[in-house]
């Protein structure tokens, strides 16, 4: 008997997407309608959360590479964030989001039909996320990222649902991200202790936190 994908990382159909987006969209504009960045800002457009398509390998690539402009310049080499890391980026992308069936569950977030973030959460049986140690979860929160202009308005936390739902889960962040680490902990993630360092990022340390 082949087993069957759990129900977050199977392929979604059209009716799921829908209840998908249903769901974030409502959670999401409730909070936007309500904050405080909502009431100084009235006539900020609301953010649609929805399954990534392989049209948006472009917009993903480009939010991929400015949030870690925006959060590891100086800190990273400048290697991972020009044009040509871009053009990987876009590459790494359009490969990920052409596989049928997908590795895994990729949402974005949109608003005025642009990309401004995304989340990618699959199995734990590659290397990004076993860095060498035995996986503590079945599931990996690859990555995550949101343009800087848009935090602060529930916009992570709604990406992050759509990929992982209620499950349990693991990931890898950067030590020094205390600001990373205190979202991943709202959330439920604990420390566990596990530690990489890292050859191709300047021996910056990586620590595991677990659901």
């Amino acid at each position: 008997m082949v087993p069957t994908a759990p129900l977050h990382l199977r392929r979604r159909t059209e009716s799921d997407c829908e209840t998908i987006v249903s769901w974030v969209d409502n959670a999401t504009d409730l909070y936007l309608l309500s904050g405080p960045r909502y009431r100084r800002n009235m006539d900020i457009p609301s953010i649609r959360v929805r399954p990534a398509e392989l049209s948006d390998a472009d917009g993903i690539a480009d939010v991929h590479v400015q949030s870690w402009r925006e959060t590891y310049s100086g800190v990273i080499p400048d290697r991972f964030m020009g044009a040509d890391a871009l053009a990987a980026r876009k590459r790494m992308w359009g490969s990920i989001l052409s596989r049928d069936p997908l590795p895994g569950a990729i949402a974005v977030a949109e608003r005025r039909g642009q990309v401004v973030g995304f989340a990618f959460a699959a199995p734990s049986d590659h290397p990004d996320a076993t860095k060498g140690v035995t996986p503590a979860r079945d599931l990996n929160l690859y990555s995550i990222y949101l343009l800087a202009h848009e935090h602060d308005a529930g916009i992570g936390s709604s990406l992050l649902d759509a990929v992982l739902e209620n499950h349990p889960a693991q990931l890898w962040v950067l030590s020094g991200n205390q600001r990373a680490r205190a979202f991943y902990e709202r959330h439920g993630f604990r420390e566990d202790g596990s530690e990489f360092v890292d050859p191709d990022l300047n021996g910056i340390v990586e620590i595991r936190m677990v659901r």
